[in-house]
């Protein structure tokens, strides 16, 4: 078996097919891999921290119950844990208008830039962008999430969406001309 502490690309269907036998450690691998972006992808659209924590241990956990029927056609679980995370997130009632979020979001996707001057933009940037994806449709703004901050591929989101890539392209770049009008009107530092 490869080395499970640091599975390089090639090593990724093995240590997959040993998690979905049930092997513990090969889906710690797999959960150590693919816990960031999970959570990018959740803190996104839940907005809050403490849940998003919440939704990622629950959808960890329900992938390690029915891991061994993961399809593994796709080149990572990704597509599979988003799937999840996504079914976890309509459970729980979120809607795409969230009534309080963090304001610092986006922080939780990029570090500290050490200069609270850059900090402070950033985090009105972040909150700008934060109000433009909720003006999109539930779809668009999951399609521009998934394409642009968690930079899965089309075909990655076709399948977290259950929709086909060109419906996926169409969303992205509906959203995308949705998101650039409406930073047309958004303050301009320089």
């Amino acid at each position: 078996m490869p080395d499970m502490e640091r599975p390089q690309a090639d090593d990724l269907r093995t240590i997959i097919a040993h998690a979905k036998a049930g092997d513990r450690k090969a889906f710690g691998v797999l959960y150590v891999r693919f816990v960031t972006p999970v959570y990018r992808y959740v803190i996104v659209r839940v907005g809050v921290k403490e849940e998003a924590e919440d939704i990622v241990q629950e959808v960890f956990r329900r992938a390690f119950i029915a891991f061994g029927r993961y399809d593994d056609r796709t080149q990572t679980p990704l597509p599979y844990l988003f799937t999840i995370a996504r079914n976890e997130i309509i459970d729980r009632g979120k809607k795409r208008r969230q009534e309080s979020t963090d304001p610092t979001l986006l922080d939780h996707l990029e570090g500290d830039l050490g200069d609270p001057g850059l900090d402070a933009v950033r985090a009105e940037s972040a909150e700008h962008l934060k109000k433009a994806l909720e003006t999109l449709s539930s779809d668009m703004n999951e399609a521009v999430t998934l394409r642009y901050l968690t930079e899965f591929s089309y075909e990655e989101i076709a399948a977290t969406m259950g929709r086909s890539e060109d419906a996926v392209r169409k969303l992205v770049s509906r959203g995308l001309q949705a998101l650039r009008e409406r930073f047309a009107d958004a303050p301009h530092y320089e």
